[in-house]
């Protein structure tokens, strides 16, 4: 079997899937659009980002929102202090951090109106230091929204 470049298979657009959902549900996915290494703060600002939106449209819809982080942090990343002398082991574990390939799902949002979701999007695209694009899910298919 010949070998594909990974930006090769991922330049698609829209991109085929089984339709899983009904059509009320108005599913918004957060895909990154670059490869990047990505450190586990990042994800938590924008975490605290979404909440917070969900918490201000569940006080006016009072419709229960579900929302799910798609990453997953393995890559322990280890530091010495800057004044410690040569030798002597690796040093302690610092961070976690993980790889963000293109078109990966970083986060999907459940039950919100497609306005508030690009404002979820604007708001979270400032403290990620990756380019993400905002698909929905339409009879199967990828479409994007931004």
């Amino acid at each position: 079997m010949k070998k594909i470049h990974r930006n090769v298979l991922f330049k698609q657009k829209i991109l085929v899937l089984p339709s899983l959902h009904t059509v009320s549900e108005s599913n918004f996915y957060f895909i990154s659009s670059e490869n990047k290494l990505i450190d586990k703060n990042e994800i938590e600002a924008s975490r605290i980002i979404i909440t917070r939106e969900l918490r201000k449209i569940k006080a006016l819809t009072k419709k229960k929102k579900n929302f799910w982080i798609n990453v997953s942090f393995l890559l322990p990343y280890t530091k010495k202090s800057a004044q410690s002398r040569m030798g002597k082991g690796k040093g302690a574990i610092d961070t976690y951090r993980c790889f963000v390939y293109i078109n990966s799902i970083i986060f999907r949002i459940r039950n919100i109106s497609q306005s508030s979701a690009i404002r979820i999007f604007k708001l979270i695209s400032s403290k990620l230091s990756f380019f993400i694009h905002l698909y929905t899910n339409v009879d199967g298919y990828f479409v994007k929204v931004i």
